[in-house]
């Protein structure tokens, strides 16, 4: 049983998932904590997603536009109340 399976897992968001730096991101935190994805490209979100699943993981994928002015604390209260 790993961490996440346990309930002790932390939370990492990436916000901007893209195929680059987000990506990597995602794929390196999501093998130990629950991973919260928020990115324009729903195909991009998507596929980094079923990687995260893919091994085990946890994914939220929160309905946020990061650079709307206002939407980041909805952001963090999705987050919450997904996990």
């Amino acid at each position: 049983m790993n961490e996440i399976e346990e309930g002790s897992a932390m939370v990492c968001g990436v916000v901007g998932v893209g195929e680059g730096l987000g990506a990597a991101l995602v794929r390196r935190f999501a093998d130990r904590s629950k991973v919260a994805l928020v990115a324009g490209t729903p195909e991009v979100v998507a596929k980094s997603a079923g990687e995260i699943h893919a091994i085990g993981g946890v994914a939220l994928l929160p309905p946020s536009d990061a650079t709307a002015r206002g939407q980041k604390m909805m952001l963090m209260e999705s987050i919450n109340r997904g996990w």
